[in-house]
């Protein structure tokens, strides 16, 4: 079986030397350049193993169009396998062999396998599906924070299996040169898709990281009472994420109560007994901390990373 890594990028000289150093044993590595004008095609086109694609497409504030893109370098490269990766992460240890492994003996059953991804500030880490088969069906989804899935019927993929291997991420300094292009993306695939919960989740957790806390309250509520937020690990981060907002507004009794709802679904959930412990009288606070030792943060989206004066 062969792999090819695929990645998109603009400006990112600082940081691609050291994701390409952890990509030498893959077959290819296919980059698409949606605008650099810094010496990022210079440094990626050192390694003999990758092709770099430039002045080809322009970036258009939308994630999922950008990537699919690229995810069209490998079906014309017709390698079995794609393992989506940005520049501003890398492969540590034997996490390359471990994923080459998996690839060689995976049944023809299985579509996609999650990826731990270890975020570097503070250790904590989330999966996505970044390894799955080179397969025209299967692509991103979504403007702003895609998903993969189904291009047909907007399905998720569904990973077989978690590969616990040192992915690492530790976001680009090229990120704070355009630090409202989250935001514009959100608000591009709410036109285009609608009020989904999905959009509605990340919109509200921007207004949150700016410390815009109505808008951000008000955003989360909807979430909340919209029916198709069915998935439970992402209800109950809005719940907590909701306490958050609602503790920074001067409404204790509100996140008393949506952090308590989160920890009723999901009494594993480390960081909404903690937060309770926060929120809750003082001589409370060491039993709801007694409760967070033992908890083991199972069936949450994990830190799926924090901004400084979100949660403060």
């Amino acid at each position: 079986m062969s792999i090819a890594a695929t990645m998109i990028v603009q400006n990112e000289h600082e940081v691609i030397r050291r994701c390409l150093e952890s990509l030498r044993s893959f077959d290819k590595v296919f980059i698409l350049d949606t605008g650099s004008t810094d010496r990022t095609a210079e440094i990626a086109r050192e390694f003999p193993n990758v092709v770099y694609i430039a002045n080809q497409y322009r970036w258009n504030d939308d994630d999922a169009e950008a990537r699919n893109e690229a995810l069209k370098l490998n079906h014309f490269g017709k390698f079995d396998w794609t393992y989506t990766i940005d520049a501003d992460e890398w492969l540590e240890g034997k996490a390359a062999d471990i994923i080459i492994e998996f690839a060689n003996g995976a049944p023809a059953s299985v579509l996609a396998a999650d990826i731990s991804i270890i975020l570097t500030a503070d250790g904590s880490s989330h999966t996505q599906p970044r390894l799955f088969r080179n397969d025209p069906r299967i692509g991103y989804i979504g403007a702003g924070h895609p998903f993969l899935g189904f291009l047909d019927t907007k399905g998720a993929v569904p990973p077989a299996v978690t590969l616990n291997v040192n992915h690492m991420h530790e976001p680009s300094p090229n990120h704070k040169a355009d630090p409202d292009r989250y935001m514009r993306q959100l608000n591009k695939a709410i036109a285009q898709d609608g009020r989904t919960p999905r959009h509605l989740f990340y919109l509200a957790r921007e207004f949150a990281f700016r410390q815009m806390w109505q808008e951000a309250a008000n955003l989360y509520r909807e979430y909340l009472n919209d029916p198709r937020a069915a998935w439970m690990p992402e209800q109950n981060e809005a719940r907590l994420n909701l306490a958050k907002v609602c503790f920074q507004m001067g409404l204790g009794d509100e996140a008393r109560a949506m952090c308590l709802g989160a920890v009723l679904r999901n009494p594993d959930y480390k960081a909404a007994l903690m937060f309770m412990g926060e929120v809750s009288w003082p001589e409370h606070k060491g039993i709801w901390e007694r409760f967070a030792s033992v908890a083991q943060e199972t069936n949450t989206l994990g830190k799926i990373g924090t901004k400084e004066g979100f949660g403060k």
